[in-house]
């Protein structure tokens, strides 16, 4: 004990088993999420603390890390930061785009006839895609975003 000062408390170390999503900074972590569901309802609820860890910062330690990241093609950024926790879910997964997981591809001259479900290659449509452009900042991203929108020039000119 130092003379004049008062004495520290010691910290209190929180025990319990800790999980860190390791979620896009744009995005962060909707409650509606399955993964934030299953974080509420089941492992809240077993005593465990729920960390989320928005961008490419060090991310807090850990017992399990889990990468949420919303993308078609996880950023190479991202794809790096479950290599400084020992237990990782999805830290392997990089890259859900429909040519890469899917080997019931169709092209023009394959001799099939039937009916045929047309997906894009991107994750849900490429929705994350679009909104992280849209929410990137600087010219280059608003100009990608309208070159991206057509439809946003006609709207434009009719209602001029």
């Amino acid at each position: 004990m130092v003379e004049g000062r008062p004495p520290v408390a010691p910290r209190i170390i929180d025990r319990r088993p800790t999980i860190v999503i390791l979620a896009h900074k744009l995005f962060g972590l909707d409650d509606n999420t399955t993964i934030s569901i299953v974080a509420r309802q089941h492992w809240a609820e077993q005593g465990c603390r729920i960390l989320v860890h928005r961008g490419v910062g060090v991310p807090p330690p850990s017992d399990l890390a889990i990468l949420h990241v919303p993308l078609t093609r996880v950023p190479q950024r991202y794809a790096d930061l479950p290599l400084q926790h020992g237990r990782t879910l999805n830290g392997a997964v990089l890259d859900v785009s429909k040519r890469r997981i899917s080997t019931d591809l169709l092209n023009e001259d394959d001799p099939y006839d039937g009916p045929v479900m047309v997906k894009t290659d991107l994750n849900h449509a490429g929705i994350a895609e679009r909104l992280a452009r849209r929410k990137a900042r600087g010219w280059r991203a608003r100009l990608m975003w309208a070159i991206e929108r057509p439809d946003l020039r006609q709207e434009r000119r009719q209602r001029l």
